[in-house]
Parts: structure tokens; C-alpha cells; sequence
């Protein structure tokens, strides 16, 4: 059974989310895709990496852009559209005035190639939205995914993925089973220390405070990149809360959580509960456009892709 809403209000959402739980236990789902109105759309993309040079150790394929497409690619957006904030984007769908249409950009896990996407867009005269784990700022922690893949892609560290564990890393972004999630992913985790020296793939918190607030805002990731789906209500309210404590500081910062990897399976019902009840604003990314005031606005995948292809 899906539950599909458009355009309902926060305090309504609530209360038909508790008597879904209580009646029938059934995982919530939302609609992948918005129905625009003939007025306009508000299209969010969500980008992650930029740079000239492709380095297997921190960059997939899968999320990252070369520079000269990723120019083409604004060029291309800003003959089409009008390219806004993130939270000025926000604020017309929760108020129902998407006139237009608009796109506004979004980066995610604070990858240190932000610094050349700032000056990239700043010679564009584009805003964007950079969510942020913040337990990785400055280098000093990592997620599973980033570790694995460092250390494979390393050959002084490759020794030390055990062949059983290299097997079942490759399950943790699909899995449902809490157990095994935690158990391999803080197996990967607990490497971190042996190859920290070398680890070289976040921003610092400076970085984001000499950003343009201008042009430039940040929102909280989760202090610590996760599928939140595998953890209880209890971590992902705290991750989020220590997340938020320490962006807040920020002039840049912005209400707003992009739910970690965004897929419907990476978030469960107490997510969208805590979020909501600390405030928030949220986006995924799984594609879709969006039209009208909405719990949570849709994300569109747009590393290393021909936008007119997926818009």
C-alpha cells in the first residue's frame, strides 16, 4: 500500500503518518514523481563531485563530473531556466507559487572538489546548497563507501579488506538487514585510523565559513553519512542533532536535510518523523520534479548525466 501527498500540510501529515502506524504498520511510500501544474516546476539536482582529474580512490563514476561538462551543463540551465536557492525554492513550493521554472542546485557529503564548484559558480553567478556530514569535516572520520573504496584503490592499504569482507561491503547499500548493515559497515569504519594520515577527501570547517553567504548555503547531511533506514529512531535523532549543532554556527546555514543517499529504501517512517519534528525542511533524491507544497521535495540525480535527458 503507497500513500502519495501532494500539497497537505505538516500538522496533517503527522497525524495521518500516526494512524497509518497504529492502524497498519505499512512502510510509508511517497511518489518518485511530482504532477506539475501548467504554471512551472521547481526541478532540484543533486550533484557531489567536480574536478579534471579522476582519482579512483575518492571518485566514483557514478558521482562525478568532469569540469568542462559540468559548465556546459550550467550554460545549458541558465538559457533554460531560472536557477535559485535551494531555501527560495522551498519557500515558493510551501507557499504554492511555483510560477515558473525554476532549478536550483545541491551538493552533497562535502567533498573537497566543493572549492573548485564554488569558483565555478561563482563565476556563473549560481547559487547552491552544500549538505554536509559534519563528523567528516577536516578529514577526521569517513563513511563505509569512502573508506572501502580509498583502501581498494590504494595499494599499500588494499591487504586490508579480508575477502569475505570485500564480498559483503558490495550488499551494504541494498540490504535490509540491520545486523549485517552495522556489522560490515563498522567493520570498514574501524580501518579508518590506519589509513587516516592519507585520507584526503573532505572540507574543512573553514572552508564552508569563508563561503559566499550570498550565494551560498549549507545544510545538515547527518553528522556521519549513513542509511538511515538501518539505524533506530534514537541514533538518527542524535546524528541529526549533532549534525545541526555544529552547521548552525554557520551564517550559510539553512534549515533544510538532505536525507543521506535519498533512495525510498535509505529512509523509514521515524526519519520523516524526526525530521519534521525538529523542524526541517527535507529533500531526496530519487528523482522527480516538483509543482506544489510537499512533505519532502524530490531530487534529481544529475553527476555525470545530459540534463536534457533526465529533466
Amino acid at each position: 500500500m503507497g500513500l502519495f501527498f501532494l500539497g497537505i500540510k505538516k500538522n496533517y501529515f503527522v497525524n495521518v503518518m500516526k494512524k497509518e502506524i497504529s492502524i497498519s504498520g505499512l512502510k510509508l511510500l511517497f511518489s518518485i514523481n511530482r504532477i506539475s501544474n501548467q504554471n512551472g516546476k521547481l526541478i532540484i539536482l543533486n550533484y557531489h563531485q567536480v574536478s579534471n582529474h579522476f582519482d579512483p580512490r575518492y571518485n566514483n563514476l557514478g558521482t562525478w563530473n568532469k569540469i568542462d561538462l559540468f559548465k556546459k551543463q550550467l550554460l545549458w540551465l541558465k538559457e533554460r531556466y531560472r536557477v535559485i536557492s535551494l531555501a527560495k525554492g522551498i519557500e515558493l513550493a510551501n507557499n504554492n507559487l511555483i510560477d515558473d521554472d525554476y532549478v536550483c542546485l545541491t551538493f552533497d557529503d562535502g567533498d573537497k572538489t566543493i572549492l573548485k564548484i564554488i569558483d565555478i559558480l561563482t563565476e556563473f553567478n549560481l547559487p547552491a546548497t552544500f549538505f554536509i556530514n559534519s563528523g567528516h569535516l577536516d578529514n577526521k572520520s569517513a563513511c563505509w563507501f569512502n573508506i572501502y573504496q580509498f583502501i581498494k584503490n590504494s595499494p599499500e592499504f588494499e591487504h586490508l579488506i579480508s575477502d569475505e569482507l570485500d564480498i559483503n561491503v558490495g550488499m551494504l547499500r541494498n540490504t535490509n538487514d540491520k545486523n549485517f548493515y552495522d556489522r560490515y559497515s563498522n567493520e570498514v569504519e574501524s580501518l579508518f585510523p590506519l589509513v587516516e594520515s592519507e585520507f584526503d577527501s573532505f572540507v574543512s570547517y573553514d572552508d564552508l565559513a569563508n563561503m559566499d553567504k550570498r550565494l551560498f548555503d549549507v545544510g545538515p547531511h547527518g553528522f556521519n553519512h549513513q542509511r538511515f533506514s538501518m539505524k533506530d529512531k534514537n541514533w538518527q535523532k542524535k546524528n541529526i542533532e549533532k549534525d545541526i549543532g555544529v552547521l548552525s554556527s554557520l551564517d550559510s546555514y539553512k534549515p533544510i536535510f538532505g536525507i543521506p543517499f535519498g533512495r525510498p529504501f535509505d529512509w523509514n517512517r521515524d526519519t520523516i518523523k524526526i525530521i519534521l519534528d525538529l523542524g526541517l525542511d527535507f529533500v531526496y533524491a530519487n528523482g522527480g520534479t516538483n509543482s506544489e507544497r510537499s512533505m519532502g521535495y524530490q531530487r534529481i540525480p544529475a553527476d555525470n548525466r545530459k540534463l536534457k535527458n533526465i529533466i
